[in-house]
C-alpha cells in the first residue's frame, strides 16, 4: 500500500510562499495577492505560472502582464510535477487553481511533496439550487457531459471517487471569506484548518472608503467580457454568448436604463478585457478598466450579471439590477446569475425578452439592508474577521508555522 510522505511531528516554520496560478500573472494580481505585504513580513514569495504547461494552446496575453521578477513561467507539464514534488517542508504553496481534471496532476505532485499547501475560496459566489429536483439535476449533469464530450465526461466522473484514491492528500488550510465559503469541491477533511479572512475586493474597499465621494449621475455596468474572456475558452470550452448579439442586447437595455432613470450608463471594463483594441461595442459610452471600486462608490445604480465586483455595491449600499439573456441562461453562467440575484431578493431580468417592459423600477432601485447584510456574512466576510488587509492577517497566521505529522496514506 503506497504512502505519501509522512511529515515529522513538529512545528514547521515557513520561509517561502509559492502562488500557483493558471492565468497569466498581471500587475493587478500582484496587488490583490498582497505580494508586497508578504515580502515585508519576511517571506520569499514566488509565483509559478502554469498557464502554458497546462493549457499549451492558450495564447491570451493580458493588457497588464506583471514584470515581477519572482514569476516563474513553466512550459512543460513534467517539469511542473517534478518541481512540485521536490518542495520541502519550509514551503507553503497557495494553490489558486480549482480542483479539476486539468489540475489533478498538480494536486497529485503537490501531495507527494513535503510542502504544506493551502487552497483559496474567499472569492466564492452563490449558485442557484432553487426548485431543483433529482430529475432536473441528473438531466443537467447529462447535458453538460454531452457538451464537453465523452473523454472529458469520463474524467469528470472520476471525481466522484474519494480524492485519496486519486493520490491527492487534503489541503492543510483553506482561505475562506464568508460563512458559505466552505461550499466548495476542494480536497478537504476534518483536519484542514479554516482561515476566515475576507474577499479580495474587501481590501480594495478598505482603501477606497478613506477617499472622498464624487457622486455622479451614473449607472455602472460590471462587465464580464463574456464573448472574449480567456477563461471561457480555457474552462468551459468557449464563449457563452455571441458578441454581436450580446452587445446589441446590452446597449438596448442601457438605453432603457438611461431613459427610465435619467442616469448615464458607464462600463466598468473587466480587468482582463482589451476593448481599446476592439470595435466600439458600447456605442460611445465610457468604458473604464481598473476603476471599478471608484465607479461603484460614486454611482447611483449598479448593473451586473454575477460579477464578484458586485461586492462593491454591498460595501457602498448601491442598488443592483441583475441581468441575463437566453444564451447566458442556458450556459454554465445561468445558475450563478440566478443564484446571485436570489440573495438580493431579486430575479434576473432577461434583456432579450419582454420582461424589460415589466420592470418595477422603484423595487430595483431600492437597497434591502437585510439582504445586503446576509450576503455580506455569507460570501464576503464573517462578523469576527478583522478590518485589516487579508494578506496581513494571512502573514500573521503563516508565521505561527504548521504542525506536521498528518498521515496521508491511502
Amino acid at each position: 500500500m503506497n504512502k505519501f510522505y509522512l511529515k515529522d511531528m513538529q512545528n514547521k516554520k515557513i520561509k517561502k510562499i509559492i502562488f500557483l496560478v493558471e492565468d497569466r500573472f498581471t500587475s493587478r494580481d500582484y496587488d490583490r495577492f498582497g505580494l508586497e505585504i508578504l515580502q515585508k513580513e519576511g517571506f520569499d514569495v514566488e509565483v509559478w505560472d502554469l498557464t502554458v504547461a497546462l493549457h499549451p494552446k492558450f495564447s491570451y496575453i493580458p493588457p497588464d502582464l506583471s514584470n515581477y521578477t519572482g514569476v516563474i513561467v513553466f512550459e512543460d507539464k513534467k517539469m511542473v510535477y517534478k518541481s512540485l514534488a521536490e518542495l520541502e517542508s519550509d514551503v507553503l504553496v497557495l494553490n489558486m487553481m480549482s480542483y479539476s481534471s486539468s489540475t489533478l496532476g498538480v494536486y497529485r505532485a503537490l501531495s507527494r511533496s513535503r510542502a504544506f499547501y493551502a487552497v483559496f475560496n474567499a472569492n466564492s459566489i452563490p449558485v442557484s439550487t432553487k426548485n431543483k429536483t433529482w430529475t432536473s439535476f441528473l438531466s443537467e449533469r447529462f447535458r453538460r457531459m454531452m457538451i464537453v464530450g465523452p473523454s472529458k465526461a469520463w474524467r469528470r466522473l472520476l471525481f466522484s471517487l474519494p480524492y485519496r484514491w486519486l493520490g491527492v492528500r487534503p489541503a492543510d488550510l483553506i482561505l475562506a471569506g464568508g460563512q458559505m465559503s466552505l461550499n466548495c469541491e476542494y480536497p478537504l477533511d476534518d483536519r484542514t484548518e479554516v482561515f476566515y479572512g475576507h474577499t479580495l475586493d474587501y481590501d480594495i474597499y478598505l482603501k477606497e472608503r478613506e477617499k472622498s465621494n464624487k457622486q455622479q449621475n451614473i449607472a455602472v455596468f460590471l462587465d464580464e467580457f463574456y464573448p472574449f474572456h480567456p477563461d471561457c475558452e480555457m474552462v468551459i470550452g468557449g464563449a457563452p454568448v455571441s458578441d454581436e448579439k450580446y452587445y446589441a442586447q446590452l446597449n438596448d437595455f442601457f438605453d432603457l436604463v438611461e431613459k427610465e432613470t435619467g442616469l448615464e450608463v458607464a462600463v466598468a471594463a473587466h480587468p482582463r478585457s482589451n476593448y481599446e483594441e476592439m470595435p466600439d461595442f458600447f456605442k460611445g459610452r465610457k468604458c473604464i478598466r481598473g476603476k471599478t471600486a471608484d465607479l461603484v462608490k460614486n454611482s447611483r445604480l449598479v448593473v451586473s450579471h454575477c460579477s464578484t465586483s458586485s461586492n462593491f455595491a454591498v460595501f457602498f449600499n448601491k442598488p443592483v439590477i441583475f441581468i441575463t439573456c437566453s444564451e447566458l441562461n442556458k450556459s454554465s453562467q445561468g445558475p450563478y446569475i440566478k443564484g446571485k440575484a436570489q440573495w438580493f431578493g431579486k430575479e434576473p431580468i432577461f434583456i432579450d425578452g419582454s420582461a424589460k417592459s415589466d420592470i418595477n423600477w422603484k423595487f430595483e432601485l431600492t437597497v434591502n439592508k437585510e439582504h445586503y447584510t446576509n450576503y455580506r456574512m455569507a460570501y464576503i466576510k464573517t462578523q469576527d474577521s478583522k478590518d485589516v488587509p487579508l494578506w496581513q492577517m494571512f502573514a500573521e497566521r503563516v508565521k505561527k508555522g504548521f504542525t506536521a505529522g498528518r498521515d496521508n496514506g491511502c
